[in-house]
């Protein structure tokens, strides 16, 4: 998981940016739970990748934002908490290849099964939330709901744009065939007389 700086970014250059529906969604559901009918500024950090001059922005979360006094030039976002959820993400990931390794190992006959391990992950697993709950299950449904309203919502102003523009490159390839088939006319009748 690297980071990628404002001077590396700056560096390359970016040809096409791709935000995802699901981040426009979490920025707007963060906006109206944190600062909705306020004068409160809401920032976030957006994650995602940069290959060869695409940048493709998959998820986003909320920051903190500290001001220490209301002129915007004083305003600062708070670094702590994004290197510190930075940090925590990269200790998660190599805890679960580790974890991931061992299991990958005692499957191919490599290691021999160690029982206190599988009961920790065993009480890894049983800590994990009842989703079996109706209102998570509401919840979940509702959100899901949600983000594929947003994603149909983009898919039909990508047709409605698409359609569009092929309605106009139709209209202007008989407008220039109109100007040819009429220069034809006008140089026949040219030579005609």
């Amino acid at each position: 998981m690297d980071v990628v700086k404002t001077q590396q970014i700056s560096a390359r250059p970016i040809e096409k940016v791709i935000v995802h529906p699901l981040v426009l969604l979490s920025i707007v559901d963060n906006y109206n739970r944190v600062a909705k009918d306020t004068r409160k500024r809401v920032v976030g950090v957006l994650l995602g990748s940069s290959y060869k001059g695409t940048v493709d922005v998959t998820n986003s979360y909320a920051g903190s934002f500290i001001s220490s006094s209301p002129s915007p030039s004083a305003s600062r976002l708070c670094l702590n908490l994004v290197t510190g959820k930075l940090t925590a993400l990269k200790g998660l990931e190599a805890r679960l290849k580790e974890i991931r390794g061992y299991l990958d190992l005692v499957i191919d006959g490599k290691l021999p099964l160690n029982h206190e391990i599988l009961y920790h992950l065993q009480d890894v697993f049983n800590l994990l939330p009842n989703l079996n709950v109706s209102d998570l299950i509401k919840g979940f449904s509702v959100k899901t709901n949600d983000m594929m309203l947003a994603i149909y919502l983009s898919s039909l102003i990508r047709s409605v744009i698409a359609l569009h523009n092929l309605i106009n490159n139709k209209m202007h390839n008989k407008e220039h065939e109109r100007a040819e088939d009429s220069k034809q006319v006008a140089v026949t009748a040219a030579a005609g007389s």
